[in-house]
């Protein structure tokens, strides 16, 4: 059974009553626990065999955030008993508000893709598209990353442009789907906005970031409405070689790692 979540994280997780922003965390345990007729949340098992090999799946994701909700209790709920590490406090609620956009707005989206011929075409079915998107959610939930904030590693600075990294990922997806023409399929353009938002994340998220100046500029990129999309596809067309070219490498090594196939695939799409 995992730990259970410290009193001080659960009291400073309540503290949000006074901030005009949704409590996400509540949002998303209500929302995952009205999928039981009974309210019971387990996140132990799943029928999905991909799910049940592959870190980067939605399942690791919620375990990950559910378990600090002050709702959470194991006496009722049911967690998977190898699960390694939970989100630190100060990316509860933006990752809690990613969650909750994918359940009730991008998991429909997907469904009416996740069909054949374009699954055999692609080589994408919907649990490998939940995988992508899982994908973003990986950096903070690392365990190399949760140990750097609690040793207390992290600037202040840092902390926050990784949360408007994921705000601004967040408001992109909200953007291509508000915005595609009828009849034009934009799962290709979410699932690459996907892998782009969990690059940025990574490598902001990661020990050799060290610049401040660069995360000063960065910052006032991503916080500042209306540049969004034009710093994404900037950030789009500075990596787009560098991963194509780590793709190609991955595709020629023997015994490389299944779970990298759907990166793979996403990059050669464009070839």
């Amino acid at each position: 059974m995992a730990s259970p979540v410290p009193l001080q994280d659960k009291l400073e997780t309540t503290s949000k009553s006074n901030n005009a922003e949704p409590d996400y965390l509540d949002l998303l345990f209500t929302y995952i626990s009205s999928l039981s007729p009974d309210g019971f949340i387990d996140l132990s098992t799943s029928k999905d065999p991909y799910v049940n090999t592959h870190f980067t799946s939605l399942s690791t994701a919620l375990s990950s955030i559910l378990l600090t909700s002050p709702r959470w209790s194991h006496l009722i709920h049911r967690a998977s008993t190898d699960f390694p590490t939970l989100v630190p406090l100060p990316f509860r609620q933006i990752l809690a508000e990613h969650l909750l956009f994918y359940y009730t707005h991008l998991h429909d989206f997907l469904a009416v893709t996740a069909v054949e011929p374009w699954v055999e075409v692609k080589g994408l079915d919907m649990a490998a598209m939940e995988s992508i998107y899982a994908y973003t959610h990986l950096p903070v939930i690392a365990p190399a990353f949760v140990q750097r904030y609690k040793r207390g590693l992290m600037r202040e600075g840092q902390i926050q442009l990784i949360k408007a990294a994921f705000k601004s990922g967040l408001e992109e997806l909200k953007v291509i789907l508000r915005i595609r023409e009828p009849g034009f399929d934009a799962t290709e353009e979410v699932l690459e906005a996907c892998q782009r938002n969990g690059r940025l994340l990574t490598w902001l998220t990661s020990g050799d970031f060290r610049s401040e100046r660069l995360e000063v500029l960065l910052g006032r990129y991503l916080i500042e409405p209306g540049v969004n999309l034009e710093v994404a596809r900037a950030i789009e067309r500075a990596t787009d070689d560098a991963v194509c070219g780590q793709a190609k490498k991955l595709k020629d090594i023997d015994g490389w790692e299944e779970r990298y196939r759907h990166i793979l695939l996403i990059s050669l799409w464009d070839e």
